[in-house]
Parts: structure tokens; sequence; C-alpha cells
């Protein structure tokens, strides 16, 4: 068991958990629960950032495209999920 790092983790959620609810004001993140929404986020992060220290990315992948891209790649994808869409008319 870790306190500081369980502290720092929270903080972290909660930090992510407002800047959702921020973005969400300003138009610019589609509704939905904030909390939920940043569950899905720390699920992707935290899953690439196990699989780079567990080294368990396929070496095939990395030499074909560098752990940053694939960490903007992931990240983009998140994003362009969470974007607020046009509504059609």
């Amino acid at each position: 068991d870790h306190p500081p790092l369980r502290d720092a983790a929270v903080a972290a959620w909660h930090l992510l958990t407002a800047a959702i609810r921020d973005c969400q004001r300003a138009g610019r993140i589609r509704s939905g629960d904030p909390a939920e929404l940043s569950f899905a986020l720390w699920c992707v992060v935290h899953g690439l950032a196990v699989l780079a220290v567990d080294d368990q990315i396929p070496g095939d992948v990395l030499h074909a495209v560098p752990l940053e891209q694939l960490a903007e790649h992931a990240t983009r994808c998140l994003l362009e999920g969470l974007a607020r869409r046009a509504r059609r008319s």
C-alpha cells in the first residue's frame, strides 16, 4: 500500500474530471457524466503506460511506430471520440 501514490492518483483523477467538466461547459466535449468520461480516458492512458513500462508492446510495433507517436495517436483518438459533434439538420 502506497498512500502518497494513491493520493497523487486521486488528485490526478479529480483534475482530469474537472478538465472534462470545463471542456463540456465550453462546448468542446460532448455531454455525459464527467466521471465516466474520465474513467475511459484514464483506462486508455493507464493501459498504454503499463504496456510501455512492462515492455509489453511488441518490438516490431515500436520499430515501426515510436512510443511517443503511439501515445499521440491514442490521445487524438480519445479527443476525437469525446469531441462534441455538430448537429445534423
